[in-house]
């Protein structure tokens, strides 16, 4: 038999044709066929030279007159070019499937990290045309220039960005939680004093993660102005941030006083990127948590 690597023999056990990774799954096929039940699987087989080749797999029962099973007909066919054919298509889907999802990703990034800067330097350019004492022109000037210093960091992240999409890889860095916390009130600050918003941050227990610090930062950026942004107009915002160590995990908690997120009627809702939630109607903590555990990151919402 050609497609397992050896001839047929009267007595040989058909077990004994297939590598010991793949004995068990034929063992079951073939008790499903002398139950009466017919198989028709595509699976790949490693065969003697050590390549793998793809196989649609057929398997029928051999029944006597009192439609018992006697004995089983088993037929293979080499579909390996088909099968190539297929996973090409596959993979192709994927990729585009991926990019779609990094330009979204791309967008997102864009949309918000330029944002803040830019309103900055738009602000204080305003400011800077009223009469105001040299002390105080000093200040907005400084300002300025810090928000410009973020415009440029902010851009040079993205071209970072667009180099990783093109094939390179974004080296992984140590990145301090504090740092990221910073940046971001550094992003927003005028929000943060007109507002009379307060962040209150506790990395004591993890201070750092290797990590690709252009979505870090993106991600502390999004859920700290997201806890401007639903904040109680009548009350003032107090924006607690903590990281937490539970075994090979890293927590990183964001609780807020604001409008939070009516759970009872967004029981299923996870807030992800390009998702909103839409006004709540009742008044409620809300705790932001991401999780870092290996390479699996996400965040939800909880109550």
């Amino acid at each position: 038999m050609r497609e397992l690597g050896r001839d047929i023999k009267a007595g040989d056990s058909l077990a004994d044709f297939f590598y010991e990774d793949r004995r068990p799954m034929m063992v079951m096929a073939s008790k499903g066929v002398f139950a009466g039940h017919k198989i028709d699987v595509d699976a790949d087989f490693r065969q003697a030279d050590g390549t793998m080749h793809w196989y649609n797999v057929r398997m029928y029962p051999i029944t006597n007159a009192a439609k018992q099973a006697i004995g089983l007909m088993l037929a293979i066919t080499d579909i390996s070019a088909r099968k190539d054919i297929e996973l090409q298509k596959e993979q192709v889907n994927n990729n585009l499937t991926q990019r779609n999802k990094d330009l979204e990703q791309f967008t997102y990034i864009v949309s918000h990290n330029l944002r803040a800067p830019i309103a900055n330097i738009m602000g204080f350019s305003r400011e800077l045309q009223n009469d105001y004492d040299a002390e105080t022109q000093k200040e907005f000037i400084a300002e300025l220039n810090t928000s410009v210093d973020k415009l440029d960091s902010v851009i040079r992240d993205l071209n970072d960005i667009l180099q990783i999409k093109e094939g390179t890889e974004e080296k992984a860095e140590v990145v301090k939680f504090a740092d990221l916390v910073e940046n971001t009130k550094a992003s927003i600050k005028n929000q943060l004093f007109a507002q009379n918003i307060v962040i209150e941050a506790d990395f004591s227990e993890v201070e750092d993660i290797t990590t690709k610090g252009t979505y870090m930062q993106s991600i502390f950026y999004n859920l700290i102005s997201n806890s401007v942004k639903y904040r109680k107009p009548d009350a003032a915002t107090l924006i607690q941030i903590k990281s937490i160590k539970k075994k090979d995990s890293i927590i990183l908690s964001f609780k807020d006083n604001g409008l939070g997120i009516d759970l009872e009627h967004k029981r299923d809702y996870r807030y992800l990127a390009f998702t909103s939630a839409s006004t709540p109607t009742l008044p409620m903590e809300k705790a932001w948590a991401y999780t870092l555990q290996k390479r699996k990151q996400k965040y939800w919402a909880a109550k």
